[in-house]
C-alpha cells in the first residue's frame, strides 16, 4: 500500500503543477487517516525523494472538502465516496483514486 500512496502523491504533484509553488504541497486529510501515522511516514519518504515539503491539515471530511473547494489545498484525502464524486463532477478536482479502506473489528472476551 505504501507504494500506491507514494505514486498517487507523485502523480498529484505533476497533475496540479504544485512544483512551482515553493516546492510544497498541502494535503487536507481526515483525522482518522492522519492519526494512523501512515501519512507522516509516507510524507517523510516523499519529501526526501522529491525535495518537496508536505503540509497536512487533519480535518473532518466536510471541512476538508470545503477548504479544497476554496482552492486552499493541493490534495484531498477523505473517505466519503459520494461527496468525492460530487466534488469531481462540480469541477473542483480533476481525478479521484481509491487509496485506502478500513475495517472495523470488534474484539471481546468470547
Amino acid at each position: 500500500m505504501f507504494h500506491k500512496i507514494f505514486l498517487i502523491l507523485f502523480i498529484s504533484v505533476i497533475n496540479f503543477n504544485v512544483l512551482a509553488d515553493n516546492n510544497r504541497i498541502i494535503i487536507a486529510s481526515t483525522t482518522s487517516a492522519y492519526d494512523s501515522g501512515l501519512i507522516d511516514y509516507v510524507n517523510k519518504e516523499f519529501e526526501n525523494k522529491f525535495n518537496i515539503k508536505v503540509h497536512v491539515l487533519a480535518l473532518g471530511t466536510g471541512q476538508a472538502i470545503r477548504i479544497a473547494k476554496n482552492g486552499d489545498v493541493d490534495i484531498l484525502l477523505v473517505h466519503d465516496n459520494l461527496s468525492e464524486i460530487e466534488f469531481i463532477k462540480e469541477g473542483y478536482g480533476n481525478t479521484r483514486h481509491n487509496l485506502m479502506y478500513n475495517d472495523y473489528v470488534i474484539v471481546g472476551p468470547k
